[in-house]
C-alpha cells in the first residue's frame, strides 16, 4: 500500500531532479542563442539609444562589460535583457559626465 505521504527525502531528491532539468534548459537556450548574443544586445538597446538625448551615447563604466552584457543579455533573454542595463555597469555619457 502506497505511502499517504511522502517523505521529507524525497521531496528533496525531486527538487534536485527539477533544479537539475531547469538548469540543463538553460543552458541548452544559452548555447542556442550565443551566436546571436550581439544582434539580440542590439535589439534590446535599441529603444533606450533612441530616448538618449542628442550627441548622447551608451558606455561600459567598467572594463569586461563590453564583453560581458550580451552574454548576460543572452542568457537572461528578450523580457529580461532590458533590465541588464541596470545592473551591468551601462550608462549613459552627457557632456562629459556619466550618470545612470
Amino acid at each position: 500500500m502506497p505511502e499517504a505521504q511522502e517523505s521529507f527525502i524525497s521531496h528533496l531528491v525531486e527538487l534536485r531532479t527539477r533544479l537539475i532539468r531547469a538548469f540543463l534548459a538553460v543552458l541548452v537556450i544559452f548555447v542556442c542563442l550565443f551566436p546571436w548574443a550581439k544582434e539580440l544586445y542590439a535589439i534590446v538597446a535599441q529603444p533606450l539609444l533612441a530616448a538618449l538625448p542628442q550627441g548622447g551615447q551608451m558606455i561600459a563604466t567598467d572594463v569586461v562589460g563590453v564583453f560581458i552584457v550580451p552574454m548576460k543579455v543572452t542568457a537572461g533573454g528578450l523580457p529580461r535583457g532590458v533590465a541588464v542595463r541596470s545592473v551591468s555597469g551601462l550608462g549613459f555619457r552627457r557632456a562629459g559626465s556619466v550618470c545612470t
